[in-house]
């Protein structure tokens, strides 16, 4: 790897997830961040250390955004799951009645 690319990546460390334990972003080339409201707050810090602080901060969101959205995903397929197993051990017990009530039917 060239070290002209190395300055568009950063390392995520020790980040409040219990998915990611370490995450390398790769950041488009010759992009320039906007003046935000980070920036106007800590104008005593120095303009490359503020920059650094927001690519850091929006790459984790993005990186939590996408592991609730896994997690969302699973959460659903688990529901279909037991909602199918629901239907089935409804079906399973209406048959039982059913069962039931006819033998008792036919016994007395």
């Amino acid at each position: 790897m060239q070290l002209s690319k190395m300055k568009n990546i950063i390392v995520l460390k020790g980040m409040s997830s219990n998915v990611v334990e370490e995450a390398i972003v790769v950041l488009k080339p010759n992009v320039k961040l906007k003046q935000s409201e980070y920036n106007m707050k800590r104008k005593g810090s120095s303009n490359d250390k503020n920059k650094k602080m927001i690519v850091t901060k929006e790459a984790e969101n993005t990186i939590n955004d996408y592991v609730k959205k896994l997690q969302r995903e699973s959460k659903i397929k688990e529901n279909d799951t037991l909602k199918m197993k629901y239907k089935f051990l409804q079906i399973c017990n209406i048959a039982l009645i059913l069962t039931i009530i006819i033998a008792t039917l036919i016994m007395g």
